[in-house]
């Protein structure tokens, strides 16, 4: 019998604190063309010409700051609510999968047709106007 599938989707966390860990997290969240509402040839300019390459090291600090021992503060706490939900909710498979970075919504879905009905719960605010 397949089982369901709850996916907690959040936002992202850099790998880790080093600086090419922030700036690829940097780049890949800013070039969404949802956050960084401009054409795309613009948008890239910005991120990849100046964003990444003056903000990553003040961000990487930033991260250094609050880092946990078991990683990412969002990660860290992410972890923990999925194993309470698996506790709680044995009849479903919960799996995280990160907008941003890792773990990845794709690698959440990695056996995506063991699923009957998959859930995705955004664990993070959204876009409105």
């Amino acid at each position: 019998m397949k089982k369901n599938l709850i996916i907690l989707n959040n936002i992202g966390s850099p790998n880790s604190t080093k600086v090419k860990d922030v700036r690829k997290y940097l780049q890949e969240f800013l070039m969404d063309p949802f956050v960084i509402q401009i054409p795309y040839i613009l948008r890239w300019f910005l991120v990849y010409g100046i964003i990444s390459v003056f903000r990553a090291k003040k961000s990487a600090l930033k991260y250094q700051s609050i880092w946990e021992e078991k990683g990412s503060p969002l990660l860290v706490k992410t972890f923990n609510l999925q194993k309470k939900l698996q506790k709680y909710l044995p009849q479903f498979e919960v799996n995280i999968g990160m907008r941003y970075q890792n773990p990845s919504i794709a690698k959440a879905l990695d056996r995506i047709s063991d699923y009957e009905i998959i859930y995705l719960l955004p664990l993070f605010p959204q876009y409105a106007d």
